[in-house]
């Protein structure tokens, strides 16, 4: 993840679009948080979109199978020594300088940033907000004194309807072909700017490759892909023998449905989510076993009626199903 992350950044830096830093921001929210267990001592060298049982599946190299096991060091030890990158990769270029003297935001969390803007007068940016987990970015702009700068925002590809508000006052977003809004103006210190991405949860479907072009379906929220966890008791490498996970998803009703709780004042990704999305899903005969744990290769017929399930955001689950099974029409 940390190499992804760096690729698509350096990447980022030099061609300015913003589909890259799309990217670089889904590898940080969903595969970032998965790597490392919720203490930090131990991790994966791979992971997988779905995971029932540990050392599953049986990877061609590397670590192999054990690569799928949260350990305090894998073999090659270049994820070991690397992986601490992640966070401060992604802190330290949310904010960037642009070559007309101004400053653009391109990823969004909770940050604050000197820098200097327009004729090198020191600018103090911060930025609030419970992104990804809600829509809303408040950012207050201070420059030393007044000046006249450009400011760009990345407007995430995943958004169809963003707003803006500057000062409180409704501006019209025309996103750049990079995917920036860009504002030049005179900036006064206290200065604010409001942005709002509307999340919309929708249902991707697709083909596995790796398993014969077996139809799966995923649900995704914003940039958060979102998974059923199947719960990890004595530690991350432990299932809860007793959870029930096979399902395969509605796709001609899967009514999806947001619900929203409160932030916690500590976050370490745990299975009690503060945002999770409930979906209709059928029962199904799916028995993967640790060395077959392929998608079903058609879709399946459900065994009893619909059921309502509740998935959370995929960095959230160590074990997990994130890539379901399609039931029959």
């Amino acid at each position: 993840v940390a190499g992804y992350l760096w690729s698509q950044t350096a990447l980022l830096t030099v061609c300015g679009q913003g589909r890259l830093a799309d990217r670089a921001e889904r590898a940080f929210f969903n595969a970032g948080p998965l790597t490392v267990s919720r203490d930090f001592k131990t991790h994966v060298y791979f992971q997988s979109p779905n995971r029932i049982v540990d050392r599953s599946p049986n990877y061609p190299h590397g670590p192999k199978a054990e690569g799928n096991s949260y350990q305090r060091t894998h073999g090659p030890l270049c994820c070991t020594a690397a992986l601490n990158r992640i966070l401060p990769w992604y802190v330290t270029h949310m904010w960037m300088a642009t070559q007309d003297n101004g400053l653009v935001a391109t990823y969004y969390g909770p940050c604050k940033v000197t820098a200097l803007a327009a004729d090198r007068v020191p600018v103090e940016i911060v930025c609030r907000t419970d992104y990804p987990f809600n829509e809303t970015v408040d950012i207050a702009v201070n420059p030393a004194r007044e000046a006249t700068f450009p400011l760009s925002f990345r407007i995430p590809g995943w958004c169809a309807k963003p707003v803006i508000h500057v000062n409180g006052v409704d501006v019209k977003v025309a996103p750049d072909a990079n995917g920036f809004a860009r504002f030049a103006r005179l900036w006064k210190p206290g200065d604010t700017v409001r942005l709002h991405f509307p999340m919309t949860a929708c249902v991707i479907t697709g083909a596995d490759a790796n398993a014969q072009n077996a139809p799966y379906a995923s649900v995704s929220y914003g940039p958060l892909l979102f998974a059923l966890p199947i719960p990890d008791t004595k530690d991350e490498n432990t299932p809860d023998p007793s959870a029930k996970w096979q399902y395969a998803l509605d796709l001609q009703k899967p009514d999806l449905a947001v619900e929203r709780g409160a932030m916690p004042a500590r976050w370490d990704w745990p299975l009690a989510s503060p945002l999770k999305i409930s979906a209709r899903a059928v029962p199904v005969d799916w028995s993967p076993s640790a060395e077959k744990p392929s998608l079903p290769a058609q879709a399946l017929a459900g065994k009893g009626p619909a059921e309502r399930i509740a998935l959370i955001p995929y960095g959230c689950a160590k074990f997990r199903i994130s890539m379901f099974p399609v039931a029959n029409k």
